[in-house]
């Protein structure tokens, strides 16, 4: 709700919607991609709301289901880390979740085999393993009974033809079809977030200004080790939507 927040703040400034309107894809990570497709015109912010309200819920009773986790790991590359955390599946579910920026990946999966893995990725070199403050596991195949339940709340919801392209955190592609949008919601609940790679594609295809809706600068810093020489504006505060929409 902050980022949105953040979007109807900008509109009350000429240059706040001159930056709005003048945007030409979104982004959001995880949960930030409901806040990105309302942000698009793919849906209604009402109904996005709706959506986060019914996909928070559906995901805790999928996490009281089965005790679960989720660990950050620092400073090994994607194939080495899916590679070192292998012998830890037979302790049971583990995956690589979120591939946040290089070298920086979150795992997700059953408590022990988490832990494994944790140990596993120090051991083949990881800088820093750090356990998560989660209710579960997230991204993961552990939040199939969220997913199928969500999927119905999400196929009853009105979705458009967004006025630009949302990339989507389950293929990092940028897409305007809303059954596909849809498809991408249902499918992230399972599904890696693919946001590194989304934002590569979108630095590779020359896009340049980056501004980060909400609070904090976390992904402005996830960016950084994604394109150093990007141009990176977060806007959460007051003092913060002060100085973007100074004339």
């Amino acid at each position: 709700m902050h980022s949105w927040a953040v979007v109807e703040a900008l509109k009350t400034h000429k240059k706040g919607r001159d930056i709005f309107e003048g945007a030409t894809v979104t982004a959001g990570l995880s949960l930030g991609e409901y806040s990105a497709l309302a942000a698009a015109g793919a849906m209604l912010w009402e109904d996005a709301v709706k959506l986060v309200r019914a996909r928070g819920r559906y995901m805790q009773e999928a996490c009281d289901m089965q005790p679960s986790t989720m660990a950050s790991i620092v400073g090994l590359d994607d194939d080495k880390l899916e590679e070192a955390i292998a012998p830890a599946r037979e302790k049971g579910v583990v995956v690589l979740a979120n591939f946040n920026a290089p070298g920086q990946v979150a795992i997700s999966g059953e408590v022990e085999a988490v832990e494994e893995a944790m140990k596993l990725a120090k051991e083949a070199g990881a800088k820093l393993t750090v356990p998560l403050t989660v209710a579960g596991a997230f991204h993961s195949p552990l939040m199939e009974p969220a997913r199928e339940r969500l999927a119905a709340e999400i196929e009853t919801t009105t979705f458009h033809a967004p006025r630009i392209g949302v990339i989507a955190n389950v293929d990092a592609n940028e897409h305007t079809d809303p059954a596909l949008l849809k498809a991408n919601l249902v499918h992230q609940l399972t599904s890696p977030v693919l946001w590194a790679k989304g934002m590569k594609k979108l630095v590779d295809h020359g896009y340049e200004n980056f501004i980060e809706l909400g609070p904090g600068n976390v992904l402005a810093g996830l960016l950084k080790r994604v394109a150093r020489k990007a141009n990176r504006v977060s806007i959460g505060k007051a003092d913060e939507l002060a100085g973007a929409v100074a004339e």
